[in-house]
């Protein structure tokens, strides 16, 4: 299938005058020689015309035979060889031409101008003899009438010529108006709702661009109400899960609370170890109230209030991470952390950074099997800088976070920064790599 190339309408609207222009000159010639053919064949044939020249010598008989003319009568005659208007009019006496006359006037000849029909003339013409009041004479009309259909079919030919060339015009214009409507009969559909319509146009032009642009508005949108619906559906599915999180530790609390309220506690030390449960719940709910606050607050309309400036990473990071690191050896983990060599300097905000590595380190203390290292690697991969922490999956503490909803803050902040945030788990091993772009190192000045 060849591809159409591109045409502007301005250049389609002078292709279509040159295509009516062509047209009209085309129709006016055709028009013209039909209608020169069919003067020539059929109203100038002999017979036609002797017919129309004997009408008009009859005509002006009975003209002279009701007013009484006489052949002097030259303002008479004129008269009527004006109204004929195609009629030229010769008056002969005795074989001398007396007078003519045609829509333009009379004349007579000189003085010293005699004209004489011969023989050879009186065989080519058609005289009629007209009895005026001083005698009779020999008349003969000429009979121009040819010109007036010449000019009606001159006139015929521009007409239509012209139609031909408006119809052009109108036919485009109406191609046009067609391509117009039915884009804005699609846009009203996808303004009624019904964004699945797909907005095609087969031209290559200013319209189809339009159509594509059109086209395009209605996928974006379309791709943002999915999106709006999904995270609808993901807010839906973490508050189920957020609900249950939060109601298994706090019927545990009230349990407690019910039974030190109620004095069902046999020593001290017993009272303390409830108190103690209760204690360790309410710490439970307050982490993830404080999680719940964090997500929506990331994750709402308004953009969140970043405090980016250039960080150098050797500080950033041992910053960061060295202090994460040393609770968790406390913790009685085991920790390897690989450096790079050179510090790498970063745009970032190190608040909402240390909220991320605070929240990988929690759930590193979480699911983490303390009996397996902690691996903390440190990469520079084409222009990004990139930290990996893995760790093994310690089988008692169950399954991942079940709303996730620390590493779904998490993701969103790195984004936010212009980072990334990838996890993963496979074959027992968690994996999360976060990743930030790297300002590139200014070159050091020539000496002079």
């Amino acid at each position: 299938m060849t591809k159409k190339h591109y045409c502007p309408l301005r250049l389609q609207m002078v292709f279509c005058f040159i295509l009516g222009a062509a047209c009209a000159v085309a129709i006016y010639f055709g028009v013209s020689r039909l209608g020169t053919y069919l003067i020539d064949r059929y109203y100038l044939d002999e017979t036609a015309t002797l017919r129309r020249e004997q009408a008009l010598l009859e005509s002006f008989d009975d003209y002279v035979q009701a007013g009484n003319l006489t052949s002097e009568d030259s303002d008479a005659i004129g008269a009527w060889a004006e109204d004929m208007k195609y009629a030229y009019i010769l008056i002969f006496r005795s074989g001398v031409l007396t007078m003519e006359a045609d829509a333009t006037g009379v004349s007579q000849p000189l003085e010293d101008e005699d004209l004489w029909y011969d023989d050879q003339m009186a065989y080519d013409r058609y005289f009629y003899p007209v009895h005026f009041q001083d005698g009779v004479c020999a008349v003969t009309v000429y009979d121009f009438s040819s010109a007036r259909m010449y000019t009606i079919s001159n006139v015929a030919s521009i007409t239509l010529a012209a139609i031909g060339f408006l119809a052009v015009i109108l036919l485009n214009n109406r191609r046009l108006r067609k391509r117009i409507t039915d884009i804005s009969h699609c846009v009203y559909k996808v303004a009624a709702g019904d964004l699945e319509l797909k907005i095609t146009e087969s031209g290559r032009d200013e319209l189809s661009d339009l159509a594509m642009d059109i086209d395009q508005m209605r996928r974006t949108l379309l791709d943002q109400l999915k999106k709006e619906q999904e995270a609808w559906q993901a807010n839906t599915d973490l508050l189920r899960a957020i609900s249950h999180d939060i109601r298994t530790p706090m019927t545990a609390l009230l349990g407690y609370l019910d039974l030190v309220q109620s004095h069902q506690y046999e020593t001290e030390a017993q009272l303390e170890q409830y108190l103690a449960i209760c204690d360790a719940k309410a710490q439970q709910l307050r982490q993830l109230t404080d999680k719940l606050f964090e997500y929506f607050l990331v994750f709402a309309n308004r953009e969140l209030h970043l405090k980016q400036e250039p960080l150098d990473t050797q500080l950033l990071f041992t910053q960061l991470f060295g202090e994460e690191i040393c609770c968790l050896e406390n913790e009685g983990f085991t920790v390897t952390w690989e450096r790079l060599e050179q510090g790498q300097t970063v745009v970032t905000d190190a608040v909402q950074l240390q909220r991320v590595v605070a929240n990988l380190f929690s759930n590193i203390r979480k699911y983490a099997d303390p009996a397996k290292p902690v691996q903390v690697q440190e990469q520079l991969r084409k222009g990004r800088i990139c930290v990996r922490l893995s760790n093994a999956v310690n089988p008692v503490a169950g399954a991942v976070e079940s709303n996730q909803i620390g590493l779904r803050t998490s993701r969103k902040l790195m984004q936010l920064l212009g980072g990334g945030l990838h996890t993963s788990e496979a074959k027992g091993v968690f994996l999360a790599e976060l990743t930030l772009p790297v300002q590139p190192q200014p070159e050091p000045a020539a000496e002079a």
